[in-house]
Parts: structure tokens; sequence; C-alpha cells
């Protein structure tokens, strides 16, 4: 009888327990489906940003109140229980940073014919070529303006305390691949931070040079 007693108090135990985190998962999806409504026109289409930015305007506010206790948004989605992609449904997301873009922003948008014409060589070399674009477009732009420096193509206002014109290529390339690393790590910490706050239990998130 004495062990009898001792399963019986486990079960009403893990029972509570069960239902405490169930409640915070009820109330995640309550509020998940208010922000689909909120962002929902009368077509049906849904607007993922006023979704989402009705989701951070709430995040430290309060969402549940549980015997006399306030929860907000952000620690319900903290005690929720975590269904994991195989449950909520898989997917599988790649981002591509364009160097490209980067590389055209950075020389102010340059038209020079030279200038475009390796950006789209180093684009054709990338697809049997291991290195990374910043060399390969180094390489077609040289090949083609072995006179001409690059400094000449970067260096404008918004770059006036980074390149000079008198600087050399390998200053220039050592910029350019600053920039452009730069640039794939705060998108990578842009999206982690995004689905840490908001997104799936258990991410794999990977970056891959490409």
């Amino acid at each position: 009888m004495r062990n009898k007693g001792v399963v019986v108090f486990l079960g009403v135990v893990i029972t509570f327990l069960c239902l405490y985190y169930l409640s915070f998962t009820f109330v995640s999806s309550r509020v998940d489906q208010d922000a689909i409504d909120y962002a929902t026109d009368q077509s049906g289409s849904l607007n993922l940003s006023k979704k989402q930015n009705y989701l951070d305007s709430i995040w430290n506010q309060p969402v549940y109140n549980l015997f006399g206790a306030e929860y907000t948004f952000k620690e319900v989605k903290e005690n929720e229980l975590s269904l994991g992609l195989d449950l909520q449904g898989g997917m599988h997301v790649v981002l591509e940073i364009s160097p490209v873009d980067i590389i055209k922003g950075l020389s102010g948008n340059s038209q020079d014919p030279a200038f475009l014409a390796a950006l789209q060589q180093a684009r054709e070399m990338q697809k049997t070529s291991t290195n990374d674009y910043v060399s390969l477009f180094y390489k077609a732009f040289k090949d083609a303006n072995p006179d001409k420096s690059l400094a000449s193509l970067f260096t404008s206002a918004a770059n006036k305390d980074r390149v000079k014109l008198t600087d050399t290529d390998d200053v220039v390339l050592a910029f350019l691949n600053t920039e452009v690393d730069g640039a794939i790590d705060r998108s990578f910490t842009i999206l982690k931070t995004r689905i840490d706050q908001f997104g799936t239990s258990q991410p794999n998130i990977q970056r891959f040079a490409g």
C-alpha cells in the first residue's frame, strides 16, 4: 500500500507538471494565432513582417496570468513545450549572401565597364572554382586591366577613412575581404538571434563558405 501511495503521488506531480508546461504551450499558440489574425488581410494574405512586428511589440508584455503570477510572452516562449521541427513541420532554408552586391556597394555602385565586366567574369569563374569570390574578382579584373589599380574603384566619400587612392591592391583586397566577411558574420548573427528568439526549438544553424 505504501508503494501504491508513492506511485499515486508521483503520478499527480507528473500530471501537474505536464499541465503546467502545456498551459504555456497553449498560451504561446494563442498569441501566435492572434498575430496571424492581426497580420492577415481581408483577402486571406498573411503579411509576415506585420506578424513579426506584432510579436516584437508584446515580447516583454504580460500575456499570461497563472495563479496571480504574470508571465511575459518571452517567458511563455521559454516555458512552452519544445515540439521540434519533426512535430511542427520540417524546414530547410539556405540564405545566400551576395558578395557581388557588397562589392558593388563598396564601389558606390560604379558603372565602370571594366569593373562590371570583372564582376560578371568572377561570377562565371565561381561556378567551377573553389576560391572565394573576392579573389576571383581580383583575378578577372587584373587579367583584363593589368595596369589599373583597385583603389581607383573603391576610393569614395563613404570609404575615405578606409581606402586611399595611393593604397596598393593588397590593401584594398584586405578591405574587401573584411567587409564581405563582416557582412556574412552580421547576417549570421542576426539570423541566429531571430531564430533563437522566435524560431523553432533546437535549430541547426551553420555557416558555409561560398
